[in-house]
């Protein structure tokens, strides 16, 4: 069912000033659209999907201004949902290049002294900043990285949301750094030796 102009105002105003009823009616009429854009952006991932509809949604009714036309929220929508799809691709492709700088060499290969030295220093470091962690989310970030599997999946296993699991791997990340920072005698700003 399609909207007439007086009505998408009313609505993207009622959202505006925070009126449920309105959100509810934007996701009603719009919901379905959300989750199809999401599934093809996604590849058709359920999980990833559901994940990014749900941001999507979030964003468009913290966000959407008051808007004259069914044409202009569609817009909005897709808008939203390839920005906050390139931002997720972009912090997953960073995951990866990081991980891919500490993964271990090839077996057989040989590292100069220093370098073996200095990594061996590091996951030393590591080991005990891990064991540092509460034991809840040394093991969140332990399954975390151990596997394929997304936010939406881990915060299932882990009885949260996938947001609060995103969450709680981000504050461990965050400590885990200050600890190799402090362990390893880096400059927390830059990385580097002091």
């Amino acid at each position: 069912m399609s909207l007439e102009p007086a009505e998408i105002r009313e609505m993207t105003r009622g959202i505006t000033r925070g009126d449920s009823a309105a959100a509810d009616r934007f996701c009603a009429q719009f919901g379905d659209r959300i989750h199809a854009y999401s599934r093809k952006l996604c590849r058709n991932r359920g999980d990833e999907a559901e994940d990014l509809a749900q941001e999507v949604v979030m964003k468009v009714l913290r966000r959407i201004p008051v808007l004259e036309n069914e044409r202009s929220v569609a817009a909005w929508i897709v808008r939203t949902a390839t920005t906050l799809a390139i931002d997720r691709a972009r912090v997953e492709l960073r995951r990866r290049r990081r991980e891919q700088a500490v993964a271990p060499t090839e077996v057989g290969e040989s590292m100069e002294p220093s370098v073996e030295a200095e990594r061996t220093e590091m996951i030393a470091g590591l080991a005990a900043a891990v064991g540092e962690l509460p034991d809840s989310d040394r093991r969140l970030l332990l399954a975390r990285f151990d596997g394929d599997r997304t936010l939406a999946e881990l915060g299932r296993e882990f009885g949260m949301t996938g947001a609060a699991a995103h969450g709680r791997i981000r504050r461990g990340m965050k400590r885990l750094r200050s600890a190799l920072h402090r362990t390893l005698g880096l400059d927390p700003s830059t990385g580097d030796s002091r």
